[in-house]
């Protein structure tokens, strides 16, 4: 081993671990060294967690799904059929344009329901509803459609419901979703939705400040760079062109694919496992890495690793295709999940009973204007319960080391 590289592969380790020890004996070593390796297993379990609590949803949505198939159609259904009592009662003279809002919000809500939870196809019934509107509440809701999507006068918001994605790219441009998509993020943030914040001045900053930013900056581009050429370097080595053999050829184009992958998330973890996997299969130790590459590449592990928990985090949150199911059925014992999703079955006929009765309702003039009332008063009810509770959870990090609060490498 050279006098500048510092690491020498474990003996005593598995052949699976990505393990180092350190060749020269000072603190600073030994603490990147432990960081190094610590934040390798971490992934290493992170990403066995992940791919573990996806493949456990997915088995509890195919649970769900055949449980709750009999009990979701008579949702759908009676979801449809209302929609569809709703459009008509739109139609209705002697109905207040009040009223005739929130029959509005009422189809909108439903058609919600069935298209993101139910992979309904409602944009011919929200085109209707919106056509149905008086003239002066029609022309407000295209504007604040139009302005959710950031579209000028000549987008027709109909469109939005009728045309399919390829006719919409091929009326308005194919960025057209994508500028849809980056002004309705921009419209939740903006403070229409409450976010009053002025502008944050401009902040003075000290000369240590800024001298500690510009080393920052050049960390980031060496770190870059020592990814840029690790990938470089075991793509030449597993390069599907450099072997005839057919077998091998097919098993250094999944080694490719991997890396590629790999490169395109900057995921550092997988580079350094095929580059160990490759240097077993040579016969060789872990590669040598000198002090500054490891304070670099620590840097990487430890941002692949807090992306990580955030990703399953999401996934067990926010994510619509898993976090309903980690939600409401997620367990450890199969008996649990299953009288959830008993519970979750007698929900549903129960959502379909309410729905009827709002169904009848809607059958006479007074009915819908005491739904209607009723609406008004649970959404007043609602909006006070939110202004003065606060159901945040927070994130708590239970991994968190308090050495690692500055490792930056100086």
């Amino acid at each position: 081993m050279t006098q500048g590289s510092l690491f020498e592969e474990v003996n005593d380790a598995p052949k699976e671990a990505l393990s180092v020890v350190p060749q020269l004996p000072n603190e600073q070593t030994d603490k990147n060294i432990k960081w190094f390796n610590q934040r390798l297993k971490d992934i290493e379990r992170l990403k066995n967690e992940k791919e573990k609590l996806l493949e456990e949803i997915e088995a509890i949505k195919k649970q769900v799904a055949k449980s709750s198939k009999h009990a979701v159609e008579q949702l759908v259904a009676a979801n449809k059929l209302l929609v569809e009592k709703a459009l008509t009662r739109l139609d209705s003279k002697s109905l207040a344009v009040k009223y005739k809002m929130e029959l509005n919000e009422l189809i909108n809500e439903t058609c919600n329901e069935l298209e993101f939870r139910y992979h309904q196809d409602m944009r011919a019934q929200r085109s209707a509803a919106l056509a149905k509107l008086p003239n002066k509440e029609r022309k407000e809701v295209r504007d604040m459609f139009a302005k959710i999507l950031g579209v000028d006068s000549s987008f027709e918001i109909e469109d939005f419901y009728k045309l399919s994605e390829a006719e919409m790219k091929k009326k308005y441009g194919d960025d057209i979703f994508e500028k849809i998509n980056k002004s309705a993020n921009s419209f939740l943030d903006s403070d229409i939705f409450g976010d009053d914040d002025e502008p944050e001045e401009p902040e003075n900053k000290t000369k240590k400040q800024r001298e500690r930013e510009a080393a920052q900056e050049e960390l980031e581009k060496l770190t870059n760079k020592d990814f840029s050429t690790l990938y470089k370097a075991l793509s030449k080595r597993v390069h599907p062109d450099l072997e005839q053999d057919p077998l091998k050829k097919m098993e250094r184009e999944e080694l490719m694919k991997r890396l590629i992958a790999a490169k395109d998330t900057g995921d550092l973890f997988t580079l350094l496992s095929i580059e160990f996997e490759l240097n077993q299969a040579d016969g060789k130790g872990v590669s040598s890495l000198e002090l500054d590459k490891i304070k670099r590449f620590n840097k990487l592990l430890l941002e692949q690793r807090e992306k990580l928990k955030g990703d399953i985090y999401l996934i067990q949150r926010f994510e619509s295709e898993t976090a309903f199911f980690y939600q409401n059925f997620y367990d450890k014992t199969q008996k649990v999940i299953q009288r959830k999703i008993g519970e979750y079955v007698e929900s549903l006929h129960l959502d379909c009973v309410e729905i009827r009765e709002m169904i009848e309702d809607l059958g006479t003039i007074q009915g819908t204007k005491e739904l209607m009332d009723y609406r008004f008063a649970a959404a007043e009810v609602e909006l006070f319960n939110d202004f003065f509770t606060d159901d945040d959870e927070e994130y708590e990090d239970d991994d968190f080391d308090e050495d690692e609060e500055d490792d930056l490498p100086f």
